[in-house]
Formats: C-alpha cells, structure tokens, sequence
C-alpha cells in the first residue's frame, strides 16, 4: 500500500485545470503506473501561492514535489519542481 504521508514526487500530465484553480493533473510516482498511458491520476493544487493568483502552472512533462493533506489522496498540493531528472 502507498504512504501517503511525506514527500512524494508527481509528474504532470495535463496543466489545463477545468475550475481554473491552477491545478495539474498528473501520476504520482509509487502510487501511479508511471509508464501507462491510462488516464488514472489526480488532480493536484497549486500549496505555493495565495488565491490563484500567480496564473503558473508547471508544463507538461515536469515533476513536482507534491504532499497529501492529512494524508487524504484528494488533497494533493505541489510545492516546487524535482531539480533532478528521475527518469
């Protein structure tokens, strides 16, 4: 089972947030089959500014730190990107 506690690494798959709420949706590595072109993931939201309002979202293709609030799979925050390629 996937500890979704601490800091977890997600790629981001889509960066077109439907609410506009300058979320992704993207795999989170270890939770996500990463090398599957399914449509599973989740929707993650921007921990790093105040009202949307900063209007960026990561590109296609990057990964990002993300955390669960209370370690709920549908509260996903990302926080900065992976400076290192995982791949």
């Amino acid at each position: 089972m996937f500890n979704l506690s601490g800091l977890n690494i997600a790629k981001v798959l889509d960066d077109k947030d439907p609410n506009g709420r300058e979320r992704f949706f993207g795999k989170v590595v270890g939770l996500h089959d990463m090398n599957s072109s399914d449509d599973t993931g989740i929707w993650i939201e921007n921990g790093m500014s105040d009202f949307y309002t900063s209007g960026n979202v990561p590109p296609i293709g990057t990964y990002v730190y993300v955390m669960f609030q209370q370690n709920d799979i549908n509260k996903a925050v990302y926080f900065g990107q992976v400076k290192y390629n995982i791949e």
